[in-house]
């Protein structure tokens, strides 16, 4: 079971779409849950990359970032090659803390978990949804 897939945006309606990502659920067979990790589907192959967060962490909606073009990793003529060439966000609420936290994740290395993560002083309501803009009113972000 998954939820809210996001794909990196220039391949959003292309065709040529390689990854998609979103909150993870559960496993095939398994009962339902709420999202409890991350997923990535590689449309290629038909294989997925799973991070499962620890035990009482729920996983809100991921939010797709491009990695900067002088940082990217994709292949000369723009292709997308064997890498996501994205960070991912997601906010996680710990129950065990009480707390939420902005998790950043590597597309290119989902299982790995978290690069980081920014811890808040309080808990995020659940539902919540984001998006991320490269530029908002003439200033680079």
């Amino acid at each position: 079971c998954i939820d809210h897939p996001h794909v990196r945006p220039r391949f959003e309606g292309d065709g040529r779409l390689r990854y998609i990502f979103m909150s993870w659920c559960n496993a095939e067979g398994e009962s339902g849950s709420p999202p409890v990790g991350y997923c990535r589907f590689d449309r290629l192959t038909g294989k997925t990359q799973v991070w499962r967060a620890p035990p009482r962490t729920f996983c809100e909606e991921v939010v797709v970032i491009p990695r900067p073009a002088e940082a990217g990793r994709a292949s000369a003529g723009g292709e997308e090659a064997d890498v996501a060439d994205v960070w991912l966000a997601g906010m996680m609420y710990s129950a065990d803390v009480g707390r939420s936290c902005l998790a950043i994740l590597d597309g290119d290395d989902l299982e790995s978990g978290p690069v980081c993560r920014l811890w808040l002083r309080q808990a995020v309501p659940h539902g919540l949804h984001g998006c991320f803009v490269e530029e908002l009113y003439g200033m680079a972000t």
